[in-house]
């Protein structure tokens, strides 16, 4: 009997173990990948917000020189995009302008000179009195926001470094544009200050003591979800931390293990699960790169300490060994009598700790047994189950999806508003591409609906659908939209006019994946535009759903952007459009008849542009 017990005890230590295992594994996986996706949606604003940027200019649509409306610009950006903590826009001589939002709300410019011109911002996005403050020399030429894009002719992130105020760590993602000879016209960049990530991080609950760090290649500390920043001032000088000399224990001595182990930070080129340390002080260490299209090259570091869980295991084997040490008393006296109280139980016993080894946890550990030893083994490991179960809910069975525009919970169900749809194909699409390779396919696919896209964000639109090569935009939902039309007919006359620049671009394969392209290369696509009445909102069912319009007013657009092929144009609006459109834009559409379109018993007026 008392071999039994020990047994069992070895049992539950062993089991305990190796569930332990089990569930840290899968917490390490769950908050790498919730920090992964985190910072994923933190740096996808930035290159969103260029692309609209580079489009506003290359449209025309904004004068470099009218400080005015680029304040105007940027202020409505800051909305939309909350993440972005400054937007930048420069000449190639290197005078520049740019909206701070991060802490305080500013306006700098060089304004013809190589001084910094520091202006206040009121409530309403007017600029106001010049500050005192001024900077008499900077050498734009110099910094790397832009000098990196010029030199490589590329988007690009910038090194990271600490603001002068207020003290953040941040990074710049800097586009040039480039004329057809090559020239670069302009540059757009964004300033993501990276605190956001840093207190995001100690928001995390990482068993009782863990911690999760993110740090560059060269080891300096980006982000800790340990309390003290990633920077100290040394002679009014802010300067960065390396992750081995940081403050927190745990973070510095993980680092000098890493290093220990793959000789630099360089060398770790894939998720990599470790242990450091012995038995009790073993520390569990998940450790993954993060990088971007754009040159971000970190990695991303979770650590927990095998105590955090094996506490209650440890004193419950305690506890076990005494209990061992009283039954093997017991049993020498009365062992007969008792026999038959104490080998059942234990059976029970140890059939439910093997259940625990499967990570099955919701056994019941109270086996009846009137021997006051036992009883208190089972209560023990009953305790030990519940702590394991507990971290076992670090691992959802399922993502709960929402609809973040809104702003809400995901729930079926949509309401009845008006909108107008635009409706986009490209002309010819199969004899374009079919002597191209694949990935040169999804390479031109990939451009050219995150170029058509960042026009259609720019004018108030939400992309609802990519087929093949058609795009289905709506305006006017989820949010309203009084002048839906107008911005729908804008959108697509702008879509047209880049396409033309987009070509430009393709034929000479400026972009890695595409191969060099025939010299007469030349996309058109057709557009239909049409508004009305719909049903908007969440489609699907309880697994799967996305936002999206049902009604006959989506058949009417597609229907206007095939038509476009009959009569040799490009832009088909409904005459339901051209009521609601003004006068200048009414001036410009040329009146095509009443028309029966496909599948409809009703004539359409339909107008082209």
């Amino acid at each position: 009997m008392t071999i039994t017990t020990l047994a069992v005890s070895y049992l539950a230590l062993k089991h305990g173990q190796d569930a332990v295992n089990t569930v840290v594994t899968n917490l390490l996986a769950e908050i790498l990948e919730r920090v992964e996706e985190r910072l994923q949606s933190f740096i996808r604003d930035a290159p969103r917000v260029n692309a609209i940027n580079r489009a506003t200019i290359e449209m025309g649509e904004l004068d470099l020189h009218d400080h005015r409306k680029w304040l105007t610009h940027f202020w409505h950006q800051k909305d939309q995009f909350p993440s972005v903590s400054y937007f930048t826009v420069a000449e190639p001589g290197g005078e520049w302008m740019g909206l701070q939002t991060h802490a305080q709300l500013m306006w700098h410019a060089t304004e013809h000179s190589r001084g910094i011109h520091s202006y206040a911002i009121s409530s309403n996005g007017q600029r106001q009195t010049k500050l005192t403050n001024r900077v008499d020399i900077y050498d734009t030429l110099s910094r790397d926001w832009f000098r990196l894009p010029l030199e490589r002719r590329q988007q690009i992130w910038t090194s990271i470094y600490v603001w002068a105020n207020p003290r953040v760590l941040s990074m710049t993602l800097s586009d040039p544009l480039l004329t057809p000879d090559g020239q670069v016209s302009a540059v757009v960049a964004v300033d993501m200050a990276l605190g956001e990530i840093h207190d995001y991080l100690q928001t995390l609950e990482i068993g009782k003591t863990g911690h999760a760090f993110l740090l560059e290649r060269d080891g300096h500390l980006i982000a800790a979800s340990a309390a003290p920043l990633p920077f100290v001032e040394y002679d009014g000088k802010p300067q960065r931390i390396t992750a081995t000399a940081y403050t927190n224990a745990m973070v510095a001595r993980v680092s000098a293990n890493l290093i220990q182990r793959f000789g630099s930070f360089a060398n770790i080129d894939a998720r990599q699960q470790l242990r450091f340390g012995q038995r009790y002080d073993e520390e569990h260490v998940l450790v993954a790169p993060f990088s971007d299209p754009f040159g971000l090259d970190w990695l991303l570091v979770v650590v927990v300490p095998a105590s955090d869980f094996m506490d209650d295991i440890y004193a419950g084997t305690r506890r076990a060994v005494l209990i061992c040490l009283g039954i093997f008393a017991l049993t020498t006296v009365f062992g007969i009598v008792y026999s038959g109280h104490i080998s059942k139980p234990m059976k029970a016993i140890s059939e439910r700790v093997q259940r625990v080894q499967a990570l099955e946890l919701d056994n019941e550990f109270d086996v009846g047994s009137r021997v006051a030893e036992v009883d208190a083994l089972a209560r023990a490991l009953a305790r030990m189950q519940a702590g394991l179960s507990s971290f076992r809910r670090f691992v959802p069975a399922n993502l709960v999806q929402r609809i973040l525009e809104l702003g809400e919970e995901a729930r079926l169900g949509g309401e009845a508003r008006d909108v107008t749809l635009l409706f986009s194909d490209i002309q010819g699409y199969t004899t374009l591409t079919e002597n191209l390779a694949p990935e040169t396919v999804v390479a031109l696919m990939n451009i050219y609906f995150e170029e058509m896209e960042a026009i259609i964000i720019a004018h108030h639109g939400i992309v609802l659908d990519l087929q093949g090569d058609s795009i289905l935009a709506v305006f006017g939902a989820p949010d309203d939209l009084s002048d839906h039309a107008t911005a729908a007919t804008l959108c697509a006359m702008a879509m047209r006019r880049h396409l033309t620049l987009l070509n430009i671009r393709l034929r000479k394969a400026e972009d890695e994946n595409i191969e060099e392209l025939d010299s007469e290369f030349e996309w058109y696509h057709r557009i239909g535009v049409h508004t009305g009445r719909v049903v908007a909102g969440n489609i699907g069912g309880q697994s799967y759903m996305k936002y999206g319009v049902m009604g006959d007013v989506v058949n009417v657009a597609a229907r206007l952007e095939e038509l476009n092929k009959e009569h040799g144009t490009s832009l088909l609006i409904s005459s339901e459009v051209y009521d609601m459109l003004p006068d200048d834009l009414q001036s410009r559409a040329v009146y095509r008849g009443q028309i029966r379109l496909r599948g409809r018993e009703q004539l359409q007026q339909v107008y082209s542009l």
